[in-house]
């Protein structure tokens, strides 16, 4: 929870989230998982953002990403998560595949840096890619 860290699990909190929902679960399969960490790194190849470390979930994706220009963060979230969309889009069935807003950190120094490509983003259940253990065309996921 924001603010307050990880924190027990509350079946009644999550019974109310999953009422609150206008959309099914989304279980993204492995392949799925691929699509994403490629079509985040297409989309920050194309707007000349470096992608540092991607990881995901079968629920979510979290990308460690910088740009220099003065593209605002909501800016840059709403346009990857529309490449995002239109990647799984073609893939598989439409659908709504992510949710409303997202995280919206900032890295706050280089041991938060350190801290998330080195630990955080590793320690996620599905696909990772870091632009340090990429070592041709074909990088390698976790």
């Amino acid at each position: 929870k924001r603010g307050q860290g990880i924190l027990e699990s509350d079946p009644q909190m999550a019974g109310w989230y999953r009422q609150a929902m206008d959309a099914s679960v989304v279980q993204w399969t492995s392949a799925q998982q691929r699509n994403v960490i490629a079509a985040v790194r297409k989309h920050c190849t194309i707007k000349t953002w470096t992608a540092y470390a991607i990881a995901t979930d079968p629920t979510h994706v979290h990308a460690l990403i910088a740009w220099r220009d003065r593209t605002p963060w909501m800016a840059v979230r709403r346009g990857l998560k529309a490449s995002l969309s239109r990647a799984l889009n073609e893939h598989s069935e439409r659908r709504k595949w992510l949710s409303e807003g997202g995280s919206r950190k900032r890295v706050t120094d280089q041991d938060h840096f350190d801290y998330l490509r080195k630990v955080y983003l590793p320690s996620h259940r599905g696909a990772c890619w870091d632009t340090d253990q990429a070592t041709n065309e074909q990088d390698q996921l976790k």
